[in-house]
Protein backbone atom coordinates (compact mmCIF):
# COMPACT_ATOMS: atom_id res chain seq x y z
CA UNK A 1 0.00 0.00 0.00
CA UNK A 2 3.03 2.30 0.28
CA UNK A 3 2.69 3.14 -3.44
CA UNK A 4 -0.99 4.15 -3.20
CA UNK A 5 -0.26 7.85 -2.55
CA UNK A 6 1.83 7.89 -5.74
CA UNK A 7 -1.11 6.40 -7.64
CA UNK A 8 -3.62 8.86 -6.18
CA UNK A 9 -1.30 11.84 -6.74
CA UNK A 10 -1.75 11.29 -10.49
CA UNK A 11 -5.19 12.88 -10.11
CA UNK A 12 -4.56 16.64 -9.76
CA UNK A 13 -7.83 17.52 -8.01
CA UNK A 14 -7.64 14.66 -5.49
CA UNK A 15 -6.08 14.87 -2.03
CA UNK A 16 -5.47 11.83 0.14
CA UNK A 17 -4.25 10.62 3.50
CA UNK A 18 -3.26 7.03 4.22
CA UNK A 19 -3.52 5.59 7.74
CA UNK A 20 -2.71 2.18 9.21
CA UNK A 21 -6.26 0.96 8.62
CA UNK A 22 -7.86 3.49 6.32
CA UNK A 23 -7.70 5.83 3.37
CA UNK A 24 -9.25 9.28 3.19
CA UNK A 25 -9.79 10.74 -0.28
CA UNK A 26 -11.23 14.20 -0.88
CA UNK A 27 -11.49 17.02 -3.37
CA UNK A 28 -12.55 20.64 -3.23
CA UNK A 29 -11.84 21.51 -6.85
CA UNK A 30 -14.21 21.73 -9.78
CA UNK A 31 -17.93 21.61 -10.42
CA UNK A 32 -20.11 18.98 -8.74
CA UNK A 33 -19.93 16.59 -11.71
CA UNK A 34 -16.15 16.99 -11.93
CA UNK A 35 -15.82 16.29 -8.20
CA UNK A 36 -17.94 13.16 -8.48
CA UNK A 37 -15.93 11.91 -11.46
CA UNK A 38 -12.60 12.61 -9.72
CA UNK A 39 -13.70 10.89 -6.49
CA UNK A 40 -15.04 7.87 -8.40
CA UNK A 41 -11.80 7.57 -10.39
CA UNK A 42 -9.72 7.81 -7.19
CA UNK A 43 -11.92 5.29 -5.34
CA UNK A 44 -11.62 2.85 -8.24
CA UNK A 45 -7.84 3.34 -8.34
CA UNK A 46 -7.59 2.73 -4.58
CA UNK A 47 -9.72 -0.42 -4.90
CA UNK A 48 -7.54 -1.76 -7.75
CA UNK A 49 -4.37 -0.99 -5.80
CA UNK A 50 -5.73 -2.74 -2.69
CA UNK A 51 -6.61 -5.83 -4.72
CA UNK A 52 -3.04 -5.97 -6.06
CA UNK A 53 -1.90 -6.08 -2.41
CA UNK A 54 -4.42 -8.86 -1.67
CA UNK A 55 -6.58 -6.40 0.29
CA UNK A 56 -10.05 -5.05 -0.31
CA UNK A 57 -11.81 -1.73 0.23
CA UNK A 58 -15.06 -2.19 2.13
CA UNK A 59 -18.25 -0.41 1.10
CA UNK A 60 -19.65 -1.12 4.58
CA UNK A 61 -16.74 0.69 6.25
CA UNK A 62 -16.65 3.52 3.69
CA UNK A 63 -18.46 6.84 4.08
CA UNK A 64 -19.16 9.73 1.72
CA UNK A 65 -19.48 13.23 3.19
CA UNK A 66 -20.34 16.18 0.95
CA UNK A 67 -19.65 19.65 2.33
CA UNK A 68 -20.53 22.85 0.53
CA UNK A 69 -18.14 25.73 0.98
CA UNK A 70 -19.82 28.35 3.15
CA UNK A 71 -19.78 31.95 2.08
CA UNK A 72 -20.11 34.49 4.92
CA UNK A 73 -23.48 36.24 4.92
CA UNK A 74 -25.12 33.69 2.62
CA UNK A 75 -27.63 30.99 3.47
CA UNK A 76 -26.30 27.44 3.68
CA UNK A 77 -27.32 25.40 0.66
CA UNK A 78 -26.98 21.61 0.98
CA UNK A 79 -24.49 20.04 -1.42
CA UNK A 80 -25.68 18.29 -4.56
CA UNK A 81 -26.14 14.58 -3.85
CA UNK A 82 -23.54 12.36 -5.49
CA UNK A 83 -22.92 8.64 -5.71
CA UNK A 84 -19.51 7.01 -5.49
CA UNK A 85 -19.37 3.24 -5.93
CA UNK A 86 -17.04 0.46 -4.83
CA UNK A 87 -17.63 -2.89 -6.52
CA UNK A 88 -20.80 -1.48 -8.12
CA UNK A 89 -22.26 -0.72 -4.68
CA UNK A 90 -22.84 2.89 -3.53
CA UNK A 91 -20.77 4.19 -0.63
CA UNK A 92 -23.22 5.33 2.09
CA UNK A 93 -23.65 9.10 2.39
CA UNK A 94 -23.32 10.42 5.94
CA UNK A 95 -23.84 13.79 7.64
CA UNK A 96 -20.92 13.28 10.05
CA UNK A 97 -17.73 11.26 9.87
CA UNK A 98 -14.56 10.86 11.90
CA UNK A 99 -11.08 11.42 10.52
CA UNK A 100 -8.33 10.55 12.99
CA UNK A 101 -10.77 10.98 15.85
CA UNK A 102 -12.02 14.39 14.71
CA UNK A 103 -15.69 14.63 13.78
CA UNK A 104 -16.46 16.49 10.56
CA UNK A 105 -20.09 17.50 10.01
CA UNK A 106 -21.76 18.26 6.70
CA UNK A 107 -22.83 21.73 7.86
CA UNK A 108 -19.92 22.59 10.16
CA UNK A 109 -17.43 25.31 9.49
CA UNK A 110 -13.72 25.51 10.25
CA UNK A 111 -14.41 27.52 13.40
CA UNK A 112 -16.55 24.76 14.89
CA UNK A 113 -13.94 22.14 14.03
CA UNK A 114 -11.22 24.26 15.63
CA UNK A 115 -13.29 24.73 18.81
CA UNK A 116 -13.82 20.97 19.00
CA UNK A 117 -10.08 20.36 18.60
CA UNK A 118 -9.23 22.88 21.31
CA UNK A 119 -11.73 21.24 23.67
CA UNK A 120 -10.13 17.84 23.05
CA UNK A 121 -6.66 19.28 23.70
CA UNK A 122 -7.82 20.90 26.96
CA UNK A 123 -9.37 17.63 28.13
CA UNK A 124 -6.17 15.76 27.32
CA UNK A 125 -3.95 18.20 29.20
Amino acid sequence: MHKLPETLNKFPSIQNAIYADGITIWTNTGLDGEKQEALQTAATAAQKHALQCVLQCSVVKSELLCILKRTPGKTYVPPTPMTINLDWKPIPTVKTLKVLGMKVHQESDRGAALKHLLKQIEQTL
